[in-house]
């Protein structure tokens, strides 16, 4: 039982690792194709390939719920730079100016 769940975190670990790669289709084939000969039995071969795809699916669920979330809090993002990045700019600006005329130097 304990290396069927080193291989299931393993198949979960791949299937995730997998959505990261520029060119998914294709690694998803080949890993499909070489998860398909890891079991004996039909049944460890469905179940280690479906671990895979959970691993594969649920890495996908949690960039669209990152991406969407970041999306809906867009209009609080800008609400709250139009309020306060001219207090914070201001500063800076003259301090970059007075860095440049050489009122201020560093050693």
């Amino acid at each position: 039982m304990n290396d069927f769940m080193l291989a299931a975190g393993t198949c979960i670990l791949t299937g995730m690792l997998t959505t990261i790669n520029p060119c998914p289709l294709t690694t998803t084939i080949a890993s499909i194709g070489f998860l398909s000969g890891y079991g004996q039995k039909t049944n460890h071969t469905a179940i280690v390939i479906l671990l895979f795809l959970l691993g594969f699916l649920s890495s996908y669920l949690v960039l669209s719920i990152l991406l969407a979330s970041g999306l809906i809090a867009i209009p609080d993002i800008s609400r709250g730079l139009q309020q306060y990045f001219s207090v914070i700019i201001g500063p800076v600006l003259i301090l970059a100016g007075m860095f440049q005329s050489q009122l201020i130097r560093i050693r």
